[in-house]
């Protein structure tokens, strides 16, 4: 009799282990379901806000050319006030700027020889400047707005030395800034996005521009620029990321990291250090990275996957992905499994 009990407690006992395991396990799942859940809700929230902010900027660009358009329309009625002491001639033919924050820096390389009309337009498109530093003092995120004339004469703003970035005789209109808005390359002469990425040294972020022509008597007369920082728009919108059980990173559809947090940057095993920025262009391109648990990743979310589990070193990561369209990109979460 004593056994039967001690038999029947012993059965009753693996009995309730096991409910309790068993309920245990559920509320952990559904604790991970709904943690889940959080994240899915928070990088389909960021992606979107970071495509709306993508779609401002092309508004932007666009009014920008219609002011100019305007301006062209209307310089006939435009009082045009000289600064022409704000001009130094080269010897060469080009024309240039001083250097002057209050003011756009100004080239005319001299690839056509300075004429009357060319003096115009460039007195004409003054008022720009107004414009210009409007938008980059309320938005943080723009580094520079310029205006490339067909006479290969651009305005910059904030301004620069132009000739540590252009040549003396330069043809502005072979710059891919520049052809890329023409009627061939953009026959809709909409606003748009250059694919090409350049880096800002100054900054240490990748630049992507936007650009719209500009358009008088049917013809192109320019493009208005703008060039956004990458890595501004990325920290100022992903800001429910910075914990150590979760990792983010924008990435291209060329399967390129174009920024990332410090988490993504240590789980990579990233340098933040380089001599020149081609190093990034190898060391960022994830598709021949050194461990193929990442370029397993990769190859997996230029599949299309949006939602899946990895081994990364050994530890378990869940992969959420979310696109941006209007570059054709990718917000990626890594998330620890806890």
């Amino acid at each position: 009799m004593k056994n039967r009990i001690q038999g029947q407690f012993s059965f009753g006992y693996i009995i309730n282990i096991t409910i309790i395991f068993l309920l245990l396990t559920l509320i952990s799942c559904s604790e991970n379901h709904e943690r889940m859940k959080n994240f899915q809700i928070s990088i389909s929230r960021n992606a979107s806000q970071i495509n709306r902010d993508l779609q401002h900027y092309l508004n932007i660009v666009y009014e920008i050319a219609q002011f100019t358009e305007h301006l062209y329309n209307e310089q006939d009625n435009i009082i045009l006030e000289s600064e022409i002491d704000r001009f130094i001639l080269h010897p060469s033919g080009a024309m240039i700027s001083r250097v002057n924050k209050e003011h756009s820096a100004v080239f005319v390389s001299g690839f056509y020889p300075i004429s009357p009309e060319i003096l115009r337009i460039v007195n004409m498109t003054e008022s720009l400047d107004n414009v210009f530093r409007a938008n980059i003092e309320s938005i943080s995120e723009l580094t520079q707005i310029y205006f490339a004339e067909k006479h290969s004469y651009i305005r910059i703003f904030p301004s620069i030395d132009v000739l540590s970035f252009y040549q003396i005789g330069t043809d502005i209109t072979n710059y891919n800034f520049y052809y890329l808005a023409n009627e061939s390359f953009n026959p809709s002469r909409v606003p748009l996005f250059i694919d090409d990425l350049h880096y800002d040294n100054i900054d240490n972020s990748w630049i992507i521009s936007v650009i719209a022509p500009v358009y008088h008597y049917d013809e192109m007369q320019g493009v208005v620029g703008l060039d956004i920082s990458v890595n501004s728009i990325y920290f100022r919108r992903i800001l429910d990321t910075n914990t150590n059980e979760v990792s983010a990173f924008l990435m291209n559809n060329n399967g390129f990291l174009v920024v990332g947090d410090e988490n993504i940057m240590d789980l990579f095993e990233l340098s933040r250090d380089f001599e020149h920025y081609y190093e990034i262009f190898e060391k960022h391109n994830l598709l021949i990275h050194d461990n193929l648990d990442v370029q397993n990743i990769i190859n997996r979310l230029l599949d299309g996957n949006k939602n899946f589990i990895v081994n990364i070193e050994n530890s378990m990561y869940y992969v959420l992905c979310a696109d941006i369209p209007l570059l054709n990109w990718y917000l990626v979460y890594l998330i620890r499994n806890t």
